[in-house]
């Protein structure tokens, strides 16, 4: 659910993401977002990221319609958060992906360059 934009964003078996009108129940859109079914969403400031039955995550910017991809995993990507990463004065100096898998990894990604810092 993105509280900002009144929406709830739901990921199907069909690899659609339907954005779905929170006061209304109606779907606002809907679109291709996978090239097989989708298991997991996340939101985090204006990004919708999707993992599926396939190894990588697909991210879509809610705002200016671009899109990123996160290839590293081997197998369905099952869960994701976020996590801001700080200094020593407690300052936010950047933004990581966490996701989970059926390969058995947890894999930190940097969200701005889509590169894959650390598996585990």
């Amino acid at each position: 659910m993105h509280l900002d934009k009144n929406m709830i964003f739901a990921g199907c078996w069909d690899r659609q993401i339907r954005a779905i009108v929170y006061d209304t129940g109606v779907i606002d859109k809907s679109f291709l977002a996978a090239n097989s079914a989708i298991k997991s969403l996340h939101i985090h400031e204006n990004w919708l990221f999707s993992g599926s039955c396939e190894s990588a995550i697909r991210a879509f910017n809610l705002e200016t319609g671009d899109s990123k991809v996160y290839e590293g995993h081997e197998s369905w990507v099952n869960c994701m958060a976020t996590y801001f990463v700080h200094d020593a004065n407690n300052e936010v100096i950047g933004t990581w992906l966490l996701s989970g898998s059926d390969d058995a990894s947890i894999r930190i990604w940097d969200m701005a360059s889509c590169k894959r810092l650390e598996k585990l």
